[in-house]
């Protein structure tokens, strides 16, 4: 089975520093770029206090990566493309022969992105 893996995504990785002041400062590192195709899993309207905001759940496919590698992503990481950032939620091999990797994701507002 073919994939088209032709969309370009960068993936961040968090990094904390002591701010001097007993707390952090969280800033985002660019790990590299992976070829993936991402595909909508879910989307739907979630309540807040101020109205309705849509929320978007993708899952995106990629070339496998071993798990101790740092260009793999792991959950709470950032995949942008563009001015869409996606929140890793999850990280699989998504068949036997482990040559993808399948990542869950949601679609991250653009005033909580801060990436």
């Amino acid at each position: 089975m073919s994939r088209m893996l032709t969309r370009r995504l960068t993936h961040l990785a968090a990094v904390r520093t002591a701010d001097g002041a007993g707390g952090f400062l969280e800033s985002w590192v660019v790990q590299g770029a992976i070829w993936c195709e991402v595909r909508m899993r879910s989307g739907d309207l979630k309540q807040t206090e101020f109205g309705e905001r849509p929320r978007l759940k993708v899952r995106i496919l990629t070339r496998a990566v071993p798990p101790d590698h740092p260009a793999r992503p792991r959950p709470g990481d950032h995949l942008q493309e563009g001015s869409r950032i996606y929140l890793v939620e999850a990280v699989h091999e998504s068949d036997v022969q482990g040559h993808y990797l399948a990542i869950l994701a949601s679609e991250l507002p653009a005033e909580e992105a801060g990436a």
